[in-house]
């Protein structure tokens, strides 16, 4: 009959325990036993952080369609490997956004370009209404310097007269040479006529013409010519440079 009590007593004892313990601990605890055992009721709203998360542990998959913004994005962490081929269009540029740099050189074409905010071609010019060299040796008669922004064509126009205002009744003759930043661009061009009637006399006008291609920066087009045998003057000189493209 004792040991009946003691029983009874004991049991009573572990109740109460095991009720302490329920009210202590919020509600029922137990142990998981096997493979995913936690479901998304079991963890308290807001508790995963990122140290829970094992590295690349969220795919594609775990995330909602259009739920990544910019602020997720870390600068510079999106490069033309994770961007796909032409789908990037004018709305997605800001303005003004794209520069020289960023253009391949010599990639656009005429259809790439509004024409009315060109500027019309350039052209140049220089006059010299008289040069009267001495001797054999060449002087510079005229030039015209001028800037190219790019490398383009450019027409090279040089005209002149020549004609002798004291060797009356004798042959005359000169030199003259076309030059493009102080080198030569053309042979040895020979002016000169006689005077038949004893007077001051001038020859027609001399043309030359010539396309040349050039690289950005400032070029000069001159014109040098020489006295060969008796006295001549050039006159009424003129250069025309005309770029064949637009800067």
């Amino acid at each position: 009959m004792l040991w009946t009590r003691i029983r009874a007593l004991v049991r009573q004892q572990w109740a109460g325990l095991i009720a302490l313990f329920l009210v202590l601990s919020g509600g029922s605890a137990w142990a998981l036993d096997g493979s995913n055992t936690v479901f998304s009721d079991d963890i308290v709203n807001g508790e995963v952080k990122s140290a829970d998360l094992g590295p690349n542990s969220v795919g594609s998959g775990k995330i909602n369609d259009g739920g990544v913004h910019l602020p997720d994005l870390a600068g510079g962490s999106v490069d033309s490997a994770k961007v796909v081929n032409s789908s990037i269009g004018n709305l997605d540029l800001a303005g003004n956004s794209v520069n020289t740099p960023k253009v391949v050189n010599d990639s656009l074409f005429g259809v790439d370009i509004r024409e009315d905010t060109l500027n019309p071609l350039d052209a140049h010019d220089a006059f010299d209404a008289r040069c009267d060299p001495t001797s054999l040796t060449f002087v510079n008669c005229a030039g015209v310097e001028f800037f190219l922004q790019r490398s383009m064509p450019v027409l090279a126009i040089f005209n002149w007269a020549q004609y002798s205002d004291n060797d009356v009744g004798d042959r005359v003759a000169g030199i003259c040479r076309t030059r493009l930043d102080g080198n030569n661009t053309s042979g040895d061009i020979w002016v000169g006529s006689e005077s038949a009637s004893g007077q001051t006399w001038r020859t027609a006008a001399t043309p030359v013409v010539d396309v040349l291609t050039l690289p950005a920066g400032t070029h000069t087009l001159q014109l040098a010519c020489s006295q060969n045998l008796r006295d001549i003057v050039f006159g009424d000189i003129r250069i025309a440079a005309v770029e064949l493209g637009a800067d």
